[in-house]
């Protein structure tokens, strides 16, 4: 296995060596610092009959370059995998935003809800009126009691049920919601900047190499333009959110670290989870 594992990293083929392979070897080659002791420590017990793993792990040491060149190798060969993740969980933010932002019933249900806190505040022209709140703060304002030992939510349900039964199509909003807030925002761009420093790891192994590798040189451009693209895209999905928090009431953060658009739609979910089930519960309860 050595004499695949030395010509394949040496050259950075991964056509010898597969991404399983690799990896496994990637575990257990030793890092510049160990490769350094190694060679001290055997040049010092030149004599000694070394186990096959221990033999190994000396040979290994002996690739010039071999943590770098895996790595490298490694990350030419996952990039595409994880371009296609990166690309899917944008996708699963922008359909949520589009979603959210053109919901018809949704609207309805944040309408209803500014009317009805407008009636029971007894606002009139002449007094403060609810002009509207943070729709991230639903489940709060829905959980306030009014007269007669209900909630809003209860009222904000029953009017549904009688006056608008389309607006229970809302539902159809969780499951997106929820699937584009399994992955936090901000760690799409950690992982594109982990992918970019692949890309300079290819780029310096490239340099460093005493051969030409064509191969490995389109790799690198192509990996190069769908990072880019990529970016692209990231920019413009975060466009929309942010049109889409705007719309919905919520103040837009300062900074790049206080985007958090997951948690937006985490509370937005649990509001319309609570929605259903009080409204199943009603219909439960009539039955």
């Amino acid at each position: 296995m050595l004499t695949t594992v030395w010509f394949s990293v040496g050259r950075l083929d991964m056509t010898v060596l597969p991404l399983e392979r690799a990896s496994l070897v990637l575990d257990s080659v030793p890092s510049a610092a160990d490769v350094e002791r190694i060679r001290r420590f055997t040049t010092a017990h030149s004599n000694t009959q070394w186990t096959e793993a221990e033999q190994f792990i000396i040979d290994l040491a002996g690739i010039e370059r071999a943590e770098e060149k895996l790595h490298t190798m490694v990350h030419t060969s996952t990039f595409n995998d994880s371009m296609n993740t990166i690309n899917e969980q944008l996708d699963a933010y922008l359909n949520a935003a589009e979603l959210v932002q053109e919901s018809e019933q949704l609207k309805l249900i944040v309408q209803t809800i500014l009317t009805l806190l407008n009636h029971l505040n007894g606002s009139t022209m002449y007094e403060k009126v609810v002009g509207g709140f943070c729709t991230s703060q639903l489940s709060e304002v829905c959980s306030a009691p009014i007269a007669g030992g209900c909630t809003v939510l209860q009222t904000v349900s029953a009017f549904i049920r009688d006056r608008a039964p389309y607006a229970t199509d809302v539902d159809n909003l969780v499951e997106p919601l929820t699937t584009a807030a399994k992955t936090p925002f901000l760690s799409i761009y950690d992982s594109l900047l982990q992918l970019d420093m692949g890309n300079q790891r290819v780029q310096f192994e490239l340099v460093q190499l005493d051969f030409e590798h064509p191969v490995l040189a389109a790799r690198l451009g192509e990996m190069r333009r769908r990072l880019g693209e990529m970016v692209e895209k990231l920019v413009r999905v975060k466009d929309q959110l942010l049109a889409m928090l705007s719309y919905m009431g919520e103040a837009l953060p300062r900074t790049q670290s206080e985007f958090h658009p997951e948690v937006y739609f985490s509370k937005l979910c649990g509001f319309l989870t609570s929605l259903h089930l009080h409204s199943e519960l009603d219909i439960e309860v009539e039955n």
